[in-house]
């Protein structure tokens, strides 16, 4: 489901989480730089974020053409991050986590228990900080392409 929670326009709320590189990267450190493609995923243990992460990995290429970074957040812990970061992105990029779960509350991530807990989001945010799309998926499985994500970001080029 799209923009669900009406993000669209609006500027990305300030934060800083923790990456598997043992940096604390806080969102706004991109303004003026590059877009981002914000992925809040369930975590380690999950089929399909572990195929989200490969995808990913496997078109990084294409988002740093379209001059995009990856900022890729489960509420996993570390290890798993770590994991998840080594195992399924190839350590092509770090994945950041968000123990407490403050930004994924902050970015409005679903969590519906008859749908087995936590849901997807995707949210394209561009060189000023503004959410210029928002995706939140309605199952595990409810997950946009890399080529859907494209097309958003080639439009902001």
């Amino acid at each position: 489901m799209k923009d669900k929670f009406k993000l669209v326009g609006t500027k990305i709320p300030e934060f800083t989480l923790p990456n598997t590189h043992g940096d604390h990267i806080n969102i706004h450190r991109f303004y003026g730089k590059k877009n981002v493609a914000i992925f809040l995923l369930r975590g380690l243990m999950d089929l399909f974020c572990q195929r989200q992460v490969a995808r990913l990995a496997k078109d990084l290429d294409k988002f740093e053409q379209l001059n995009t970074e990856l900022y890729t957040i489960t509420v996993d812990r570390f290890e798993n991050a770590r994991r998840l970061e080594l195992k399924y992105a190839k350590g092509k990029f770090p994945i950041y986590f968000d123990k407490d779960h403050s930004v994924a509350k902050l970015l409005h991530q679903e969590v519906k228990f008859l749908k087995l807990g936590r849901l997807p989001a995707v949210l394209i945010v561009d060189k000023e900080g503004i959410i210029r799309w928002a995706y939140y998926g309605n199952s595990l499985r409810d997950i946009p392409k890399n080529e859907t994500i494209f097309e958003i970001l080639e439009k902001l080029s």
